[in-house]
């Protein structure tokens, strides 16, 4: 995996620049630009997804995004798009509409679920706790951090450390105010995106359901 330390350094050599010249904090914005294009070119990527576990309370029914435990080894994410959720039998609980997140009605093992805002909610109430598995798209995140030391890790597949490069070499021209330059090395990223797109690109439709715009499962009625 490529550390921060090793793009701060491939950055300043290619621009022949010294730290005093180009300092951490603006090599990592450049980055960190970077690594927003990456994030917002695709919907979701295949490699942001994730399974996070949400362990339901007795008698409540609406949980948020600080309720979903992150089960994967390759750290700690925000869910932002959920696919599908499966109960403690295996089973998967479709949909219901976001007309159902107002009540909560009656009490038992969980159904279904729904959305609202930032919420999610199981209905029915559930009766007691139950352990779910959310299967979903992790959330675009900072791996630089406010307080870098160098040894942060990029979170995206190898592959993907050229485009990182690419982009962060365009904001770096711009930056010494050599436009053409500049726009040579976005275009030359989004070229690469583009390809790794369609390397990646394996978003299954039918499970479509977006955390905050909802959707409706054609068997919840």
């Amino acid at each position: 995996m490529t550390t921060l330390a090793i793009f701060r350094s491939y950055l300043r050599d290619h621009l022949d620049l010294s730290v005093d010249e180009m300092p951490n904090v603006l090599v990592d914005s450049f980055l960190q630009d970077a690594s927003n294009q990456i994030d917002g070119f695709e919907r979701h990527w295949e490699f942001q997804a994730g399974i996070w576990e949400l362990v339901t309370v007795a008698d409540q029914f609406a949980y948020t995004n600080d309720d979903l435990v992150d089960t994967s080894d390759t750290g700690t994410f925000l869910i932002q798009k959920i696919a599908a959720i499966y109960d403690d039998l295996g089973d998967l609980l479709p949909y219901r509409g976001r007309a159902a997140a107002a009540a909560g009605r009656g009490t038992g093992r969980p159904t279904g679920w729904t959305d609202w805002g930032q919420s999610i909610s199981v209905l029915p109430r559930p009766d007691a706790s139950y352990t779910l598995s959310v299967y979903g798209y992790r959330a675009a995140a900072s791996w630089i951090g406010d307080t870098p030391t160098g040894t942060e890790v990029s979170p995206y597949p190898q592959e993907f450390d050229e485009t990182l490069r690419q982009w962060a070499l365009g904001r770096a021209y711009a930056q010494q105010e050599e436009g053409a330059t500049a726009i040579s090395y976005y275009d030359l990223a989004n070229y690469n995106l583009g390809q790794l797109a369609k390397k990646y690109q394996s978003i299954n439709p039918i499970q479509d359901l977006r955390m905050n715009m909802g959707g409706l499962d054609p068997v919840a009625g």
